[in-house]
């Protein structure tokens, strides 16, 4: 695939003002686009993909997108995309069995809750576990992604969880009209937060709100 890639890059129209902007954009970086490219290939935390007919690739904070022997540059896509998507709640959190609403206050937050033909659940801090509960579960720490919800954030949502998944960290999650919750245990809090730093999904020493 990046030798398609590299055929395309060559076809860029490299002018001297396109190279100037290219420079700019990039700060410390002095190479034209093509060279650009050819260097990302060779790096393997480079992120390339092809979308259609148009090439996306991803390198040192840069969005270099190459389409029709054309190129556009968008700096920080990469940090607006990925990097600090999700923070950290600072409260435990429970989910709880209950055998009815009505001693569940909806206007304070966090109040997430589930109506079947079966149950009645609620995903609540800790602290407020309503005193007609049958069962809950608990505590669990929450992420918030920062962001509404569109195309790119779903796609970094599941490559967040399956990351999490796949290092053994128990995950479930809630959705609201605007973005999604992820909870995870509190035993493995720290290893979570720990994966999420280390891939950007969550900003170094962050500020917990």
């Amino acid at each position: 695939m990046t030798n398609r890639l590299l055929e395309n890059a060559d076809r860029i129209h490299a002018s001297e003002m396109a190279a100037q902007r290219l420079r700019a954009n990039l700060e410390l970086v002095r190479m034209d686009p093509v060279t650009w490219v050819r260097e990302a290939v060779l790096d393997p935390g480079a992120e390339i993909t092809l979308k259609g007919r148009k090439w996306h690739v991803h390198w040192q904070d840069t969005l270099i997108t190459i389409h029709d022997g054309t190129f556009a540059i968008d700096t920080g896509q990469k940090n607006r995309s990925r990097h600090g998507t999700v923070e950290p709640l600072k409260m435990p959190f429970a989910i709880c069995s209950l055998k009815d609403f009505s001693r569940v206050d909806p206007t304070q937050p966090f109040c997430f809750t589930a109506c079947t033909d079966q149950e009645h659940s609620l995903i609540c801090p800790q602290d407020r576990i309503p005193d007609n509960v049958l069962e809950h579960s608990g505590p669990w720490r929450c992420f918030r992604v920062r962001q509404t919800m569109d195309l790119d954030l779903v796609d970094n949502f599941a490559k967040m969880t399956r990351l999490l998944v796949g290092n053994g960290i128990g995950v479930f999650s809630t959705s609201t009209f605007n973005t999604d919750y992820v909870f995870v245990p509190e035993n493995q809090w720290d290893k979570a937060r720990a994966m999420l730093e280390q891939h950007h999904f969550l900003p170094g020493d962050p500020a917990e709100s």
